[in-house]
């Protein structure tokens, strides 16, 4: 599982105020707008690599403002699907293994996003 101090470069004892600089300038160098021109794998690329900063800086900015949800059985197909949406709906996340790690905040989106996709 990568650390969201990993992912953003910094020292585990950094501020929210520091990694919200180093986020800023990895998103400069990431952003898909950057790649207008690029192959469609380098812009898929492009987008995964600024989700995960902003999965990182959120993670680091409100640590203990997670929501977690197992979904251990799920087949990379349903894994696909949520995150689509979670995509397309601008919702920072993350998978580890059969884990989705998303901020409290979102957690009635993400129970919408599921109950259209799997229940509804």
């Amino acid at each position: 599982m990568t650390e969201p101090h990993e992912v953003l470069g910094v020292p585990e004892d950094a501020t929210p105020d520091g990694a919200k600089r180093v986020r800023r300038a990895l998103a400069q160098i990431f952003h898909p707008n950057r790649f207008a021109d690029a192959s469609d794998a380098v812009k898929v690329e492009a987008g995964r690599r600024m989700q995960e900063l902003a999965w990182a800086y959120q993670e680091i900015r409100h640590s203990g403002d997670l929501w977690f949800w197992e979904a251990p059985d799920w087949t990379n197909e349903m894994r696909g699907e949520l995150t689509t949406s979670l995509l397309d709906a601008g919702i920072p996340h993350r998978w580890d293994a059969g884990t989705l790690t998303v901020l409290l905040r979102y957690e009635e989106q993400v129970d919408e996003l599921l109950d259209e996709l799997f229940i509804g």
